[in-house]
C-alpha cells in the first residue's frame, strides 16, 4: 500500500510538471496552437516514472518478481483517467489566468473587465 500511495503522488506531480512544460511548449512553438504529440510524450513520460516508483518501492527491484512491462501496462491503465482530469484542470487554470478573450474568427481581443484600470 505504501508503495501505491508514494507511485500516486509522485505521479499526480509528475503530470502537473509535464502539462506546465506542455503548455509553455505550445505557446513557444505553435503559438497556442494544440499539439497532440505532446500528449503523448506526457503520458508516457509520467507512466514511466509512476511505473518506476511502484517497482522500486514494492521491492520489487530487487527480487524480479514481475517483468517491468506488466508494471508499465497496469500503471498506464490507471495512470490515463487521472491524466484527463488533471489536463481539464489545468487547462480551465490557464483559460482562467489569461486576461483576455480572442474572438472566433481571432480578429477580436477582449479584455477582461476585472484587468481594466480605473479611471478617476
Amino acid at each position: 500500500m505504501f508503495a501505491f500511495m508514494i507511485s500516486s503522488i509522485v505521479g499526480i506531480v509528475a503530470i502537473f510538471c509535464s502539462l506546465f512544460i506542455k503548455f509553455e511548449l505550445e505557446r513557444l512553438i505553435g503559438r497556442r496552437k494544440k499539439i497532440f504529440l505532446l500528449h503523448l510524450a506526457n503520458i508516457s513520460f509520467t507512466n514511466v516514472v509512476i511505473a518506476s516508483a511502484y517497482y522500486v518501492f514494492s521491492g520489487m527491484f530487487e527480487t524480479s518478481e514481475h517483468p517491468f512491462y506488466l508494471i508499465y501496462l497496469a500503471s498506464l491503465e490507471a495512470m490515463l483517467p487521472i491524466y484527463v482530469v488533471c489536463y481539464l484542470i489545468y487547462e480551465h487554470y490557464e483559460q482562467a489566468k489569461k486576461k483576455y478573450v480572442v474572438s472566433e474568427d481571432k480578429k477580436v481581443l477582449y479584455v477582461k473587465p476585472k484587468y481594466f484600470r480605473k479611471m478617476s
